[in-house]
This record gives C-alpha cells, sequence and structure tokens, in this order.
C-alpha cells in the first residue's frame, strides 16, 4: 500500500513537471515515468488479486474441512444414538419380563401360605402321595398312539 502511494505521488510529480513545460526532455522522461508507475501499479494490482484469490481460496478448504468434520461428528453421534435407542429397547422389554417374573413370584408367595396349594406344588414338581394313594405314571406319547390305534379299530 504504502509502494503505491509513493508511485502515485512520484506520477503525479512527474505530471507536474511535465505540465509546467520544463521540457521536452522531462516530458519524454515524466512519460516513460508514468508508463512505468501504470506498470508497476498495475503489477500490484495483479499481486493483489491473487493475493486475494488464495485467500478466498483458503476460506473455502477451511469451510469445506469445517463441514467434513461437522459431517462425519454428526454420523458418529447418529451410529451412537441409534445404538443406545436399540439398546434402551431391549432393556425395556427385559424390565417388562423381570417385572412379570416379579409379579409372579410375588403370587406364588402369597399363595406358599395356603395348604391347597402347596399340596398341589408338591404333587406336581415332587410326586407326593397322601396316604393310601397310588401313582401312576404314563408316557405321553405311549397313551396318545394308542388311543389313536384304538379309535382305528
Amino acid at each position: 500500500m504504502e509502494e503505491e502511494n509513493r508511485i502515485y505521488s512520484e506520477t503525479d510529480e512527474n505530471t507536474e513537471a511535465a505540465e509546467s513545460g520544463s521540457g521536452g526532455d522531462a516530458a519524454k522522461a515524466s512519460y516513460e515515468d508514468q508508463a512505468a508507475a501504470e506498470a508497476f501499479a498495475a503489477q500490484i494490482e495483479k499481486r493483489r488479486r491473487e493475493r486475494d484469490k488464495r485467500r478466498v481460496a483458503k476460506k473455502r478448504r477451511t469451510i469445506i474441512l469445517l463441514i467434513l468434520v461437522l459431517g462425519l461428528l454428526m454420523t458418529m453421534c447418529g451410529k451412537e444414538i441409534v445404538r443406545l435407542k436399540a439398546e434402551n429397547i431391549a432393556l425395556k422389554k427385559h424390565q417388562k419380563e423381570l417385572e412379570a417374573e416379579r409379579d409372579r413370584l410375588s403370587k406364588e408367595l402369597k399363595n406358599s401360605e395356603d395348604r391347597e396349594y402347596v399340596e398341589e406344588k408338591a404333587r406336581e414338581q415332587l410326586r407326593l402321595l397322601n396316604e393310601g394313594e397310588i401313582l401312576f405314571l404314563f408316557d405321553d406319547d405311549d397313551q396318545s398312539s394308542k388311543g389313536a390305534d384304538d379309535k382305528d379299530e
């Protein structure tokens, strides 16, 4: 910027000298200086435009990089959100199963005080009998196939 001001001031001085009529050689030199100053000013303007282009390109690269990084972060966060939602659904399902089991066990605990319930469970699970009872054991597969054979005859 300082160079431009210096060149412009030199150009103005040379132009004033040429206009004051200090001679033909001075006007010719002034014209050459003015042409050189204009060429230099054009060169400076060209450099400024190139520098501006580089700045714009650098800003574009920075913005593109920023967009890519943000996109990557959003993708990673999105995957994590989907994973957590799936885990949440699985945990809620497991919670419902546990609540159902708790309700069943609670009911069983209440019934454990009932004598008839205890006897029924003892018969089912332990195959206990009262006095004078006889236990008959049947194979379920044989019973169903014998019943079907008897009907065919």
